[in-house]
């Protein structure tokens, strides 16, 4: 949501321009854009979100309502597009931040040409590179995380890595260059591959656990190996009037006045709403590179909700920083063309994608889950009436539940590397 409404502020004051340009009258378009480029909180808090006066224009409107997926660029409700692979006949480079807002896209998009392009040679001459940044150059710091000297732009391989592809395969240089390099953060040094996901990856799964008081950091939520038994499930009622703010994430490095990258969630954490869930302190430093995919049994009061999750490093003094996060919604669970929506009550198992990362948690941490249904303004409020996104003026309040027990175990798959 926060970067539609950046997206959209940038295409208004274009079309605006434009406008002045055929000699038309633009003094009340100025007024209502420099409001919104002033404090973006002026569009994304606006309810309903389709008719946000600020995007009320021609050119504009459209677009809005299609990043709302209330219609598409034809005019018809959903939609997606399949990328033609196929036609990819030459080498690609793929560079993305593991705290970039299209991190997955980036890694689906190497895989798909891997796997679908229409030459062996292009299939066999793909490149990733991944470093611990947001969606701008590189950075030492990021958040509240400083990644080190070889992070930064002077020292991060970034453009080593990069011209050294284009030497290679427009000058024709005979220059060996790794199929994937990749910043694992925590241990804050460059590593590369020639296979993605890494071929020695020892998947573990670790399931969640409680006696019905996961809610916030000092609730008894656990997350360990262990199959679980017969335990009570978690509850929190969420209010999309009271949504749990965005801290960090995934995004530009400043953007609406929120900051991305890797940010102390403990004011999150202390909320009765977020659900909490650590394993013990970590008798040895423990390397986690690959894909999240955090499986869920839950119910909820209504027809339609958000479930979203963060993996989280906990620092032996409290501090907990972010490390990767996701969302999903209730009537997409199973495809993002067709709603389905649940019966209340009912329990059901959804699939939240935390996406890829490269993390080093230390000897002496703990990994912490982060479970609640809200991540406001970097994802719009669900507002619990199953009606379709961004028609509502109000939301309603209701009841989540997460269950960890023989029939219902949830769990996260950890890709952990072996020393």
């Amino acid at each position: 949501m926060n970067v539609a409404v950046s997206f959209l502020s940038l295409v208004a004051g274009d079309v605006i321009e434009k406008l002045g340009d055929k000699g038309e009258d633009v003094s009340e378009l100025h007024a209502l854009f420099n409001e919104v480029k002033a404090d973006p909180s002026k569009a994304y808090t606006y309810l309903p979100l389709k008719d946000v006066p600020q995007f009320d224009m021609p050119g504009v409107k459209e677009i809005w309502l299609n990043l709302l997926g209330i219609v598409s660029s034809e005019g018809q409700t959903g939609g997606t597009e399949q990328y033609p692979y196929h036609n990819v006949q030459i080498p690609t480079l793929n560079v993305a931040g593991w705290y970039d807002p299209w991190l997955r896209l980036t890694f689906h998009t190497f895989q798909n040409i891997r796997d679908k392009a229409g030459s062996s040679y292009a299939r066999e001459h793909q490149h990733l590179f991944v470093g611990p940044w947001c969606h701008h150059k590189p950075t030492r710091i990021l958040g509240d995380i400083d990644f080190g000297p070889l992070a930064g732009e002077n020292g991060s391989r970034a453009w080593e890595y990069q011209l050294a592809f284009f030497d290679r395969y427009l000058k024709g240089n005979e220059i060996d260059i790794p199929c994937v390099r990749y910043f694992t953060m925590g241990e804050n040094t460059w590593k590369d591959s020639e296979e993605w996901p890494l071929p020695d990856t020892d998947w573990q799964r670790f399931y969640l656990h409680s006696a019905g008081g996961a809610n916030s950091r000092t609730g008894d939520g656990s997350l360990t190996r262990d199959m679980p038994g017969e335990e009570q499930p978690d509850s929190y009622v969420y209010d999309p009037s009271r949504p749990v703010p965005t801290t960090g994430g995934k995004g530009a490095e400043a953007e609406n006045g929120f900051v991305s990258g890797p940010i102390d969630q403990i004011h999150v954490e202390n909320r009765d709403d977020v659900l909490c869930y650590t394993t013990p302190c970590l008798e040895k430093d423990v390397e986690v590179t690959g894909l999240l995919d955090l499986h869920l049994y839950v119910s909820t009061s209504c027809k339609d909700t958000d479930f979203s999750a963060k993996l989280v490093d906990l620092y032996p003094d409290g501090k907990a920083y972010n490390i990767a996060d996701g969302i999903t919604r209730v009537k997409h669970r199973n495809s993002f063309d067709k709603a389905e929506l649940v019966e209340p009550g009912e329990i059901f198992e959804i699939l939240i994608r935390l996406g890829p990362i490269s993390q080093l948690f230390k000897r002496d941490h703990n990994i912490r889950l982060d479970i609640t249904s809200s991540d406001f303004p970097a994802f719009d409020r669900n507002m619990n009436t199953g009606n379709p996104t961004g028609v509502d003026s109000k939301g309603i309040p209701v009841s989540q539940t997460i269950y960890h027990q023989t029939e219902y175990a949830s769990y996260i798959d950890l890709p952990v590397i072996p020393d």
